[in-house]
């Protein structure tokens, strides 16, 4: 049986046929402070106002975060924080205010557990498939919608099969298997749920389950779903009952991945599905900006391989290096170890725990001609600030290989 028709039966719902509805009970709701306004306003047109937000059904499961503008850089942005404390408090839901993190990584520190059901508006909400939760993205009137019933319409898509064999092989991350994938092309997996198992499964680590579930969007589909294994099992102390699986004989569209196969990648600038191994990368390009961190790759064991990357070497004096943590929780783990003293010493810019400048908006967007190694899911003209700036998107490992050496390519 599929991983999302186990899924559904656990939640009562019976599995419906490709492309017809199913009525889906909503484990926690997102609104960060790029669309929470855009949820209230819907709300609005519902005929909720504030002074009943506390009946609301789900109001208590909805999970504020202010992630995006983090500390706010504008009165406007100051605005919509004010505004989210206020609804939060008069839901009696929880918010996470700035400087916590992202609130995907948040809602996994905190919340959604396996087998929950997690809707947002925000397009990397499916991240939370990496402990075999189902996150959906929904545009703000459903969101709304699901706050009032507790409930949201779920059209069944095409289910693809990641089928992993073997074992992943250090230096090569989960950010190298999402590259992998992004370079079979932009519409290989449009639409698509994409159920992730396998033997070769047990050799990724939590971090690197979170990074591909987390690319999974940009990637085209629809959401992702990985097998609940005993990594999961240990991870949150649960019972073996949680356990999913399915056979590859199940699924009539697969793509085999042979772990041990996959070298270190980069994508080049344009978009992730521009791809080749970083052994290829024939250009040789000089790097303004290494930005590490952020939800993609912003998890502690991200900035170990960042570190165990730079040695004992110094960055090189032109480049610029931009650090993210994905959560407060992540920002301690840097300090206690002492990374965070090494990352400072060495220069490092230390952003507080959110989004950063990912999505191009403050804390260390890019000018004209600037090019930037990230480890961030997203390398489209404009991302980071200026259209004329080029990303390179990779591993951490990577990240701090460009660092040293001032340049990226041979």
């Amino acid at each position: 049986m599929y991983l999302l028709d186990q899924l559904l039966l656990k939640h009562g719902v019976e599995p419906s046929r490709f492309n017809e509805p199913a009525i889906l009970p909503v484990s926690y709701l997102y609104a960060h402070d790029r669309n929470a306004f855009k949820i209230i306003n819907e709300l609005d047109l519902l005929g909720v106002g504030l002074e009943t937000y506390s009946k609301l059904k789900l109001g208590r499961k909805v999970l504020f975060f202010l992630d995006h503008y983090s500390p706010a850089p504008t009165p406007e942005t100051a605005a919509l924080h004010a505004q989210q404390r206020a609804v939060a408090k008069a839901l009696g839901a929880p918010i996470f205010d700035e400087g916590s993190g992202v609130g995907h990584q948040l809602a996994l520190e905190t919340s959604v557990r396996p087998n929950d059901i997690a809707v947002g508006v925000d397009s990397h909400t499916c991240t939370v498939g990496a402990v075999g939760a189902l996150g959906l993205r929904m545009p703000p009137v459903s969101v709304a919608a699901a706050m009032v019933s507790g409930t949201v319409e779920f059209y069944r898509p095409k289910i693809i099969r990641i089928q992993l064999l073997n074992s992943l092989e250090r230096p090569s991350t989960g950010k190298d298997v999402a590259l992998f994938l992004a370079g079979l092309g932009p519409r290989r997996f449009a639409d698509a749920l994409l159920e992730v198992g396998g033997p070769g499964l047990n050799s990724l680590e939590l971090p690197d389950r979170i990074t591909l579930a987390n690319l999974s969007t940009d990637l085209h589909a629809r959401s992702v779903l990985f097998e609940v294994d005993n990594v999961i099992v240990d991870s949150h102390n649960i019972s073996d009952e949680h356990k999913t699986e399915c056979s590859l004989d199940e699924y009539t569209d697969r793509v085999v991945v042979d772990l041990a196969q996959i070298p270190p990648f980069v994508a080049r600038p344009g978009g992730i599905h521009n791809v080749v191994p970083l052994s290829e990368l024939r250009t040789r390009s000089r790097v303004d900006v290494v930005a590490v961190g952020s939800c993609t790759n912003g998890q502690f064991e991200d900035f170990v391989a960042f570190c165990n990357a730079l040695g004992n070497d110094r960055i090189a004096p032109h480049v610029r290096v931009i650090v993210t943590p994905t959560s407060g929780t992540v920002l301690k783990r840097l300090s206690s170890s002492g990374l965070l003293s090494k990352l400072i010493e060495l220069g490092a810019t230390i952003n507080p725990p959110g989004c950063g400048p990912c999505m191009g908006l403050h804390q260390g967007i890019l000018s004209d001609g600037e090019i930037c190694v990230a480890t961030g899911s997203r390398n489209t003209a404009g991302r980071m600030g200026s259209n004329k700036a080029e990303i390179y998107l990779v591993s951490p490992r990577t990240a701090g290989l460009a660092a040293i050496a001032g340049y990226i390519g041979h």
